[in-house]
């Protein structure tokens, strides 16, 4: 494991903040997280960040981060679905604090909102349903993980802070090119639209020097303009 997955792992050591003027922390009192012993929702939590080698927030780190917020919350229960919105971009060098509303706590189920937040509001909130693991039928069919590509499969992504492969050749001259546009770290935060403007430039054949040669299908999907969707487009110039 590299020095990158110990450092967002150790993301996940969030603290939990006692409420403002509570005796023994006061307002920015910190311990280590858990539900009190009368099962109220926790003020909150607190959390580092990673220090890497561009100024934003890491998308996963927050993802994480929600998880074990509300992992902290409602003890004995696990995440079941999670809903994430990110209206604004994150800094790396202020830890984000992470709101707790509880909305139902039963005893199989439960429902809660945490806000992410930093000195310039809210950047990221999550609604997250949890459920207490049961005996039954498990109905999930569970296929081989296949090995992992080797040291051949290497591609570079730019700012990715990890090694990556791909057992498909996603160069731009490769068999399945992938974001021919640079993706989107290229284009800010317009979400889906800036990979939908990219597949009909590559479809009319504008894209100039990043153009696929012969690119007569494209696929594209997202995860901020809209929870989650795929388009495939094709020509038939």
């Amino acid at each position: 494991m590299t020095d990158l997955w110990d450092d967002l792992l150790g993301c996940l050591d969030l603290l939990e903040l006692a409420p403002a003027g509570e005796p023994g922390t006061g307002d920015g009192g910190a311990e280590r997280a858990g539900a009190d012993a009368r099962g109220a929702a926790p003020a909150g939590f607190e959390g580092r960040n990673q220090q890497l080698s561009y100024h934003r927030l890491f998308g996963g780190q927050l993802l994480a981060q929600f998880v074990r917020a509300a992992s902290l919350t409602s003890p004995g229960k696990t995440v079941k679905s999670l809903h994430v919105l990110f209206p604004r971009e994150g800094q790396s060098q202020e830890p984000v604090r992470y709101e707790v509303e509880r909305h139902h706590e039963g005893s199989t189920f439960a429902a809660v909102t945490i806000r992410a937040r930093q000195a310039t509001g809210v950047i990221a909130t999550a609604s997250v349903s949890l459920h207490a693991p049961e005996d039954g039928l498990s109905q999930q069919a569970i296929h081989p993980v296949p090995a992992v590509p080797g040291a051949e499969h290497r591609v570079e992504l730019g700012l990715l802070p990890w090694e990556t492969r791909s057992a498909a050749d996603i160069a731009r001259d490769g068999m399945l090119p992938l974001n021919t546009h640079g993706g989107q770290l290229s284009h800010g935060r317009t979400h889906g639209m800036g990979l939908l403007a990219e597949a009909i430039v590559q479809l009319r054949g504008e894209g100039g020097p990043r153009q696929v040669p012969g690119a007569r299908v494209a696929v594209v999907s997202s995860g901020g303009l809209t929870p989650s969707g795929a388009i495939l487009l094709r020509t038939d110039a």
